[in-house]
C-alpha cells in the first residue's frame, strides 16, 4: 500500500503505528517555508506525502532546505532527548549532542529535560516537553537564501537571533522571525509558546512531520522580550499570509476548510498587540 492509501483522510486510523511512521520518516521530503501572501501560492500548492494538496501554511520555495545540524550546548533536568527517525520510529535517546535536520528524517522530543541549542549563530532555548524539527525558511517567495527555522509541534522556544543568519520559528499557526531587511541588534530575542488542543499521539506526530493538511490544532503565542518587533506571518485569521510587525500575537487554529480543487486553507483566529 502506498503512502496515500495509508494516510487517507477519510479512512485512516494510525494511532500507535510504528510501521507507518517509519514510512513517513524514510520518505520525507522537506518543505521550505516562505513569508509572502498565501493567496499567491494557491496556484502552485505543493503535494505532501499523502498525495493530496498540502496545507497552504507551508509554501515551497525554489530549492530544498540544505542539510544542517544543531548542537545541544546546555541541558537542564534528569530526562532525555528522544530522537525519532526511520531507523527508530518510536524514538530512542539521542546519542551525543548533535541534532540533524528534518530533510534527513529526524525530529525530536524533550522528555523531562530542557535544552539550549546552538544553531549557526542563533541560540534556541527549548522547554521540556517540546517536540520539534530543524528546518529552514526564506524571507521571500522563490528565495534561494535560507535561514534556520525551528518547526515546533508543541512546547516553548526562546530564540536569540543572530544578524548573520537570522533564525525563525514555525508552528501550524504561523512563521515568526526578525523583520526582513531590518538591522538585528545584539540581544534580539522573542519567545514562542505552542499549546495543542489535545495531547499529541503518534497520529499527531505523523500529521505534523509529514506536513499533512490535517494538522493538530492549537494556539501559538509570540512575544518579544524587549521593545523590538517580531515579524509574524499568520496562517489563520483575517488576511492570512500578510506579515504583521508586532510585539505580541496570539494565533489559534481550529481546522481546515476546503476551497475546491484539492486545496485547503486553515481556519482560526488571530490577535495582535503593539
Amino acid at each position: 500500500m502506498g503512502v496515500e492509501g495509508q494516510l487517507s483522510r477519510e479512512g485512516s486510523r494510525l494511532r500507535g503505528s510504528a510501521s507507518v511512521l517509519l514510512v513517513i520518516l524514510g520518505a520525507f521530503a522537506t518543505t521550505v517555508v516562505t513569508a509572502p501572501q498565501l493567496a499567491a501560492a494557491r496556484e502552485a500548492a505543493p503535494l505532501n506525502l499523502a498525495g493530496s494538496a498540502a496545507s497552504l501554511r507551508a509554501l515551497s520555495a525554489s530549492a530544498p532546505c540544505p542539510s544542517t545540524t544543531a548542537t545541544i550546548v546546555r541541558t537542564e533536568g534528569a530526562g532525555t532527548v528522544l530522537d525519532f527517525s526511520a531507523q527508530n520510529p518510536m524514538g530512542v535517546p539521542l546519542h551525543g549532542s548533535v541534532l540533524r535536520s528534518q530533510n534527513r528524517g529526524h525530529f525530536y522530543e524533550l522528555a523531562g529535560v530542557s535544552v539550549t541549542l546552538r544553531w549557526g549563530s542563533n541560540a534556541y532555548e527549548l522547554s521540556h516537553g517540546a517536540t520539534f524539527a530543524l528546518g529552514c525558511y526564506g524571507q521571500a517567495k522563490g528565495s534561494n537564501v535560507f535561514y534556520p527555522a525551528l518547526s515546533m509541534l508543541s512546547g516553548s522556544a526562546t530564540l536569540h537571533a543572530a544578524a548573520s543568519d537570522p533564525g525563525g520559528v514555525l508552528t501550524n499557526e504561523g512563521l515568526y522571525g526578525p523583520i526582513p531587511g531590518q538591522q538585528i541588534h545584539h540581544g534580539y530575542t522573542f519567545h514562542v509558546i505552542r499549546v495543542l488542543r489535545t495531547p499529541a499521539d503518534h497520529e499527531h506526530l505523523l500529521l505534523w512531520f509529514a506536513n499533512y493538511a490535517n494538522q493538530p490544532t492549537g494556539t501559538s503565542t509570540i512575544v518579544t522580550r524587549d521593545a523590538s518587533l517580531v515579524n509574524v506571518t499568520p496562517y489563520v485569521g483575517p488576511r492570512p499570509g500578510s506579515c504583521r510587525h508586532v510585539r505580541k500575537a496570539i494565533l489559534h487554529s481550529t481546522g481546515m476548510q476546503s476551497v475546491g480543487g484539492g486545496q485547503y486553507v486553515q481556519t482560526g483566529t488571530s490577535q495582535y498587540f503593539g
